[in-house]
């Protein structure tokens, strides 16, 4: 029998009870998912901020990749975000919640954020990936022969029954020389030079694999979460999938992205992730090292023009 340590919370978590979660534990051992049924094979984690001219188009790329469902959480706090996802959340395609800082904990936001989503809704998928709305995910159909994402992990799951995470790699993008936000065209179109080489990982992990008793170390690594399972690594294996990481967009951008950490900076305790490019030790134009156009392919026909701010 299962003895299970609770700490009372509401069923909104609030700003003053950050990570302070569900704990479970047998035997000093962390409680895992059952296996069951699931209404979803693959669902998407994600938190986000100052991101509106690009979410429609990220939502519906993914949504060509196999993603069935989309558990977001708004760090930014703005109504507008709410009417530009009511269709999908009608359809049943998105949760939406508000997840501002906590001003004693700003640099956990993300964090928390990913652990309130694999407490409420890891039992609801089997597959959950977490990454960044300026992030896009797609396999290399040439060595596959898979059009999407969620073929190529279907193929990985049913070959490999102990696959528990795959450790995906990503590319920087620079600007394309573009230094004001383009009015048409969106993300994928827009900016088609690259880093020379992959930057970071991110995860997708199988929930029945993740215990629930810490939130991950990072967002970028589950590692310490994985239990009786394997782990691809992107770093170590070659993998046929990868990552766009769209880290700059335009020069105009980038410059409202880094105010925003140096307005976060002045009025939280908040550090920003990448302190080189808060610093400016980074230019957008660093990036435009390699022509890459390989994720055209996969954006959906008939997108709709970005939203404007």
């Amino acid at each position: 029998m299962f003895k299970r340590l609770e700490r009372k919370r509401p069923n909104k978590f609030s700003r003053s009870q950050p990570a302070r979660f569900i704990h479970s534990v047998s035997n000093g051992k962390p409680y895992f998912h059952s296996n069951g049924t699931k209404p979803h094979f693959l669902a998407l984690g994600a938190i986000f901020h100052s991101e509106l001219p690009f979410l429609v188009e990220w939502i519906e790329f993914h949504l060509n990749q196999g993603f069935e469902k989309f558990y977001l959480y708004d760090n930014e706090g703005n109504q507008i975000y709410h009417t530009i996802l009511d269709p999908y959340i009608r359809k049943g395609q998105v949760v939406l919640h508000s997840w501002p800082d906590d001003p004693k904990q700003p640099d956990w936001t993300q964090r928390n954020a990913y652990h309130h989503c694999l407490l409420n809704y890891g039992k609801e998928c089997h597959w959950l990936a977490f990454f960044d709305v300026d992030e896009f995910i797609f396999p290399d159909k040439k060595l596959t022969g898979h059009p999407t994402f969620v073929d190529l992990l279907k193929q990985f799951n049913n070959q490999n029954p102990r696959l528990a995470q795959l450790s995906i790699v990503r590319y920087n993008y620079g600007n394309y020389w573009h230094n004001t936000t383009p009015c048409v065209g969106g993300v994928v179109r827009n900016y088609l030079m690259r880093d020379n080489n992959f930057s970071n990982i991110k995860s997708v992990v199988k929930t029945d694999h993740i215990a629930l008793h810490r939130a991950p170390v990072s967002v970028h690594h589950f590692n310490e979460l994985v239990r009786h399972g394997e782990t691809l690594d992107g770093q170590k294996v070659p993998l046929p999938v990868r990552f766009n990481h769209y880290l700059t967009k335009s020069t105009q951008d980038f410059n409202k992205r880094n105010a925003l950490w140096k307005r976060k900076r002045e009025t939280t305790l908040f550090n920003p992730p990448d302190l080189a490019r808060f610093n400016q030790q980074l230019q957008p134009e660093q990036f435009n090292q390699v022509y890459d156009d390989s994720a055209l392919e996969f954006l959906p026909n008939n997108l709709p023009l970005p939203f404007k701010t």
